[in-house]
């Protein structure tokens, strides 16, 4: 497979393949074809239940995907892949009881440090063999993916069948196992692809991978230098890289950076408010709801000075439903609320309001950018969520705060400047100069790309 360059941390495990840093792949012509009984071209696409971003990450690119009528789209869960592992059927629902319970240190701490750092090199030795057979089982004759943690297996079965892989971070600040030496990558925005390009190929995630077949032995060795390398203390910046930081990457892999995926109807923000129009804010934590919501609505009704209609959005949490409407039912304030699940209607309401208060997401952050929304949130954020918070502060289109005391006085500040918030906004969107059918195509050429040879 050619030469290698081996990481003076990193030994090389026996019955562990070490790959090249020119890492390529083989034709699909000489390795796999299923066009000899398709009459369609297939791609599989994988997301993850991490939150409801990975999901219509893939939904987007499935149907552009099928724009082409040639094309067949198979969306798959990653758990379904690895099916018979019920430690990862229960993390989700782990992961969304610490976000609804607001316990978003913990949260980091078990998700963000220790499954990066234990969890997926255990993942990798027990049931990597088991995805790669999976997907292989699909016969498929592009393989996409929106989700992390799997990529590493999906990387290599697509490598195996000879067929381009390709990534769609749905976050803009990234962890290693995000990434595959021979995926490329769709970014919403260059700091995402610059993040991607510090990463340093000569570790051992991108540079060894575990053949089918492999000894309990040596898969263990390969845990232990795993472990021996990368350490349990951090994962900065070997496992994660941010997208604040601006430094210039690196590496040789291949990002294309695409913009938001939405369609025309999206980019047409609602101008300001009539004069004397009272504020409109929006209070979001997802679909979750949680404690997030009703102690940001507490806050806000407790302001003497505020003067605002305020919507919940609770999304699935009856209990959040049911204190919110006890609170406003049981006192008069200046402050009108109301108390919403699922709003149908949602996108009309961002165009409609004056600021979002949320707790960072990607997904919220691509969509206050194209409604022209400004954005409050908390400064403290789960990693994953750290380049919302970066990028925020960075093109200066909303605010941060370090206590939820400080929401309203912080609030009051922001509502006489909405025009400023808003122009950087357009300036963000002006970046974009391609229609969606123009990037549409681009999706459909990276995803059908020729493979290089090694």
């Amino acid at each position: 497979m050619g030469s290698t360059i081996e990481h003076p941390r990193w030994a090389p495990v026996v019955g562990v393949q070490l790959l090249p840093l020119s890492f390529g792949i083989m034709s699909g012509a000489a390795a796999h074809s299923n066009n000899d009984h398709q009459s369609k071209k297939r791609a599989v696409v994988v997301y993850a239940r991490a939150g409801q971003a990975h999901l219509a990450a893939a939904q987007t690119l499935r149907r552009i995907l099928e724009g082409d009528p040639n094309i067949e789209v198979l969306l798959r869960d990653g758990k379904t892949l690895d099916s018979d592992t019920p430690g990862l059927r229960s993390l989700v629902g782990l992961w969304n009881l610490l976000i609804r319970k607001g316990w978003f240190r913990l949260a980091d701490w078990i998700f963000n440090h220790w499954l990066r750092v234990l969890g997926f090199p255990l993942l990798a030795i027990t049931a990597g063999e088991k995805v790669k057979a999976h997907l292989k089982a699909l016969r498929p004759d592009a393989v996409l993916s929106t989700a992390d943690i799997y990529n590493r297996a999906l990387g290599d079965a697509a490598t195996d069948l000879g067929v381009p892989f390709t990534v769609m971070p749905v976050e803009f600040s990234i962890f290693a196992d995000l990434l595959h030496p021979a995926a490329e990558y769709l970014c919403s925005f260059e700091e995402t692809a610059r993040a991607i390009r510090r990463f340093d190929l000569s570790a051992p995630y991108f540079r060894s991978s575990i053949p089918d077949g492999t000894s309990w032995a040596n898969r263990l060795r390969y845990f232990a230098n795993w472990v021996q390398f990368y350490g349990v203390m951090r994962t900065e910046p070997l496992l994660f890289q941010r997208a604040g930081n601006t430094a210039p990457g690196t590496n040789g892999l291949t990002c294309h950076v695409i913009g938001p995926l939405r369609g025309p109807e999206d980019h047409a923000p609602a101008g300001d408010a009539p004069p004397g129009e009272r504020p409109r804010i929006l209070v979001v934590s997802g679909s979750l709801g949680g404690r997030f919501v009703v102690s940001v609505v507490r806050q806000l009704c407790a302001s003497s000075d505020l003067v605002a209609d305020v919507v919940a959005i609770c999304g699935r949490d009856e209990a959040a439903i049911a204190e919110l409407s006890a609170l406003t039912s049981s006192r008069s304030s200046p402050v009108r609320v109301e108390c919403l699940g699922f709003a149908a209607d949602l996108p009309d309401r961002f165009r409609k309001a004056s600021v979002m208060i949320a707790r960072p997401s990607a997904t919220v952050f691509l969509e206050v950018i194209l409604a022209g929304l400004p954005l409050l949130i908390p400064a403290r954020a789960t990693r994953n969520d750290t380049g919302t918070v970066e990028l925020l502060e960075a093109w200066r289109i909303g605010e941060t705060y370090r206590s939820e005391y400080e929401i309203p006085s912080i609030l009051a500040a922001m509502l006489p400047r909405l025009g400023e918030y808003r122009e950087r906004m357009g300036g963000i969107r002006s970046r974009q100069h391609d229609t969606l059918e123009t990037v549409s195509k681009r999706i459909r050429a990276v995803t059908w790309r020729s493979l290089r040879n090694p």
